[in-house]
Order: C-alpha cells, then structure tokens, then sequence
C-alpha cells in the first residue's frame, strides 16, 4: 500500500505523488476506475514539477485492480450537454500537454500497469519511457467505441510508431476500437514494445519499476522531437474507400464510417503542409476530429449508452 505509513508530497482527490525511495518519486491515480479528468493532469503536472526540483525518476501507478480506463467520459459528456466548449477543449489541451511534458521530461518516467489501460490511460502510457506492464493488462485506444477519436497524443505516438511503413495497421487497430486480451497481445499488435517489460506476477510490480527508473537515472537524455511524417490525403481517401466497402458490406455502421473518416484524415496529416509536421500539428487535429464528433447526435448517445450500461453501442 502506497499509503502507509507515509504521507504524499502532494496530493488531491484524483492523484497523490508518493516518495517510495531511491530519489524516486511515484504518481498514483485514485479516481473511480482512474478516470482521467482535468484534475488528474494537474496533479501530473504538478508532481512533474516536484520530481524535476528534488527527485531522479517518476513511477505512475495504480493500488487498484485497473490502472486507467481513460478519460473521464462523464467530463466529457457534461461538456457537450452544457455546450461548454472551451473547457472541453481547455481538457483535452492539458492532457496532451502533461503527457508530451512527460514524454519529453528531463527524468526517466516508467508506468507500471496492470488490469486496464484504455483510451487515456493507454495515452499515458504512450508518454512513458517504458512501462512495466502486468502479463493481465489489458491495452488499447478504444475510443471509437463511444464515436470519438484519440485525443491525448496517442493517434500522433502510434503514426510515429508508423514512420516507414504502411499506416493500415495503426488505423485498423484505433478504428475497430481493439484493446488487447493481454500485455502479450498488446506487444504483437505493436502497443507494448520491445524495450516494455512484462511480469506474470502482479506482486513486485513497483518494485520492478522503481528498478528500472533507477537504472536509466544514469545519463539519461530525454527524446528529442521530431518531425514525424505524414501520409497525406490520398492516403485518407484510399483508407476512406476501404470504410466505404466496409460500410457496404454492413461490416461497420454509419457512424464507424464518420468516426473512421476523421480517424484517418488525423492519422494522415490531412491539411497539414509539407510532408512532415511536428507534434503540436498532429495534437491541434485530434482535438478537432474529436470536437467535431462530440457535435454529433450519434456519438452522444454512444457516450450515454457507454456510460449507463458499460457496454458499447453499435449506431
């Protein structure tokens, strides 16, 4: 238990950053399920602060059994009911932000997940050196789901991931709304990769992470950003034909059609100049493919059926 006996350097109701020793530092979500809402990130931003000022590494964890079932969907359908636009958008800009800062942050950042990391949590663990991942976990960009696309830079992480070859398997694994049966899984589908850890015992968890945050402590250099490159509109349209033939086939539905064109247009780059963009491009247009999608009818009652029965509804 992270708690006991301590007490946190900084906490409030949705977070608490923990000193568990060896000049490491370690954030804890503690929300129902740890959903992500914007007082989540402040608090991730905060504790990225404090770790610069006075420690060598950050952990993120979780002492429940899910690590994060992604963005709290409830903030987000507040939002669009109250027609509260800018603090949506203000959300969504401060998670993607907090998770670049830790992406980029000048410490090693390690997440240890086990049980669920959907959606935003997934994102988090995009922004993450590495992750020491529980053999259970479950991972996946499931947005689609609820008539949205990715928004906290997980489209952007997962087209770098892309850069040299076709950007089919990255469309077809955020589209469908797949997460993985497990942490194996999600290592052949390219969501867990080579330099990830994964344990088949849930007990030392923490202590494997804080292991590996000690051993990049020494010399570590953040990743420097990049351009990353972009496929462009014919691709968007080659890809928006393939939903089209999907929709036809009555494999997809109307809406996965819309969700899956502006999915693509995202994954693409369209109406970004040149043949590559910098990161702050990619993130300006998931925002605006899932603002856009919040406006629809159909993608609002995705969220109010996701968010009453747990289960996804097929419109």
């Amino acid at each position: 238990d992270l708690a006991a006996p301590r007490s946190p350097i900084v906490s409030n109701h949705a977070a608490s950053l923990w000193d568990i020793g060896d000049g490491i530092a370690c954030l804890e979500f503690h929300t129902k399920a740890n959903a992500l809402g914007p007082e989540s990130m402040t608090l991730m931003r905060l504790a990225l602060d404090r770790v610069a000022e006075a420690h060598r590494g950050l952990v993120i964890y979780s002492d429940s059994p899910h690590f994060s079932v992604g963005f709290d969907l409830g903030f987000v359908r507040a939002c669009v009911a109250e027609k509260r636009w800018t603090e949506l958008d203000d959300g969504l800009a401060a998670f993607q932000t907090t998770c670049r800062a830790a992406k980029h942050a000048p410490f090693p950042v390690v997440s240890a997940a086990s049980g669920m990391a959907l959606g935003g949590g997934f994102e988090v663990l995009l922004g993450s050196d590495v992750v020491q991942a529980h053999a259970n976990a479950v991972v996946g960009l499931v947005e689609p789901l609820v008539g949205l696309v990715p928004a906290g830079g997980g489209c952007k992480e997962i087209v770098r991931r892309s850069v040299g070859g076709p950007i089919d398997r990255a469309f077809r694994t955020i589209s469908s709304g797949r997460f993985s049966d497990n942490a194996h899984q999600g290592r052949e589908w390219g969501l867990v990769q080579a330099e990830d850890r994964v344990r088949m015992n849930d007990d030392g968890i923490v202590a494997d992470a804080l292991s590996l945050g000690s051993e990049l402590v020494s010399g570590y250099q953040p990743p420097v950003e990049k351009p990353i490159a972009t496929a462009g509109s014919r691709e968007a349209d080659r890809l928006q034909q393939v939903l089209a033939a999907e929709r036809g086939a009555r494999r997809i539905t109307s809406h996965d059609f819309e969700v899956g064109v502006r999915l693509a247009k995202v994954l693409c780059g369209c109406g970004l100049s040149g043949a590559e963009a910098n990161e702050q491009d990619f993130l300006d247009l998931e925002r605006e493919a899932f603002l856009e999608l919040c406006g629809m009818p159909e993608t609002r009652e995705r969220m109010q059926h996701m968010l009453h029965t747990g289960k996804p509804l097929r419109n």
